[in-house]
């Protein structure tokens, strides 16, 4: 099977058309977002299942914004925007795994479904994505047959995951509208491409040929929070993980991330997390030795 990057283009909002062979239709590559920056909101016409194989970064999965780190399983559906941005100077890789539930005949999920699982939280979903991807590499005989069992259990977990009230998707911003403004994922883009960390709500307004007032209403409207405190919650969210290299002092990593001082940074990020930056880089330490 040949494996090469789906075709993308270089407008917003894309669907990428994923090409998958009728004999075996399953696609899989793999992929870096430090080496190969994803620069627009885009979608698949097709489930998307990715393992985070190295790295780790943030995922915007339409206007919600995701964490995600070594081991973590990512779920899309084709009626999901995202795009991803890996954290700065951090080399990453991905395994990405395309298919359609009606090819395969196995469990259908749904078509907004949008879940970052942990490699702790949900073990058996990540070794069994880890089975796929061996399987789809190694090629030995009857490995076909095999994947298409593995990806019936893998959609089967993932349903039912999908549908547990006491599960919580860790990053989630809020609900969605589901009328997506072409305006306003160009307002997201510019904040995630932002080098500074310090683009005013003027700057994006201009950006998207709105006023000022009509941005935020409609920038509301979308993605259920004002421009500026989604802003705050993409620093803090690449914050989050250069917190995970305890080589990187506090203070470097608040400036890094756009904070003008450390006590705005200890302050906001307190205010969003509900604990220090330090109190979490020590929870988060406790949790990957475990």
């Amino acid at each position: 099977m040949q494996k090469q990057r789906p075709y993308v283009t270089t407008y917003s909002l894309t669907q990428e058309a994923i090409p998958l062979d009728p004999a075996f239709p399953v696609f899989m590559f793999y992929y870096s977002v430090a080496r190969e920056p994803i620069n627009i909101l885009h979608s698949h016409d097709a489930i998307e299942l990715g393992l985070c194989l190295k790295g780790h970064g943030i995922f915007i999965l339409n206007y919600e914004i995701h964490t995600y780190e070594a081991g973590d399983v990512l779920a899309i559906g084709p009626e999901i925007y995202h795009r991803a941005k890996s954290s700065s100077g951090m080399d990453d890789l991905w395994a990405f795994m395309y298919f359609r539930a009606e090819d395969l005949q196995t469990p259908e999920l749904p078509g907004n479904i949008h879940l970052t699982i942990g490699k702790h939280q949900e073990p058996d979903i990540y070794r069994l994505m880890r089975m796929c991807i061996d399987e789809i590499d190694g090629c030995e005989s009857g490995y076909q047959q095999v994947v298409r069992s593995l990806i019936s259990a893998l959609s089967g977990r993932i349903l039912r995951l999908h549908g547990s009230k006491t599960f919580e998707n860790h990053g989630r911003e809020g609900n969605l509208n589901p009328g997506i403004d072409h305006r306003i994922t160009k307002a997201i883009d510019m904040l995630i491409t932002d080098q500074s960390g310090d683009l005013s709500i003027r700057d994006l307004a201009a950006g998207c040929c709105l006023s000022e007032s009509h941005f935020r209403h409609l920038f509301r409207e979308q993605v259920g929070s004002s421009p500026k405190h989604f802003q705050v919650k993409l620093k803090i969210n690449m914050a989050m993980n250069l917190l995970r290299d305890n080589r990187l002092r506090v203070v470097d990593i608040a400036y890094e991330c756009g904070f003008q001082s450390l006590s705005s940074f200890q302050r906001q990020f307190k205010t969003e997390t509900g604990t220090s930056p330090l109190q979490w880089r020590a929870r988060i330490k406790g949790s990957d030795q475990q």
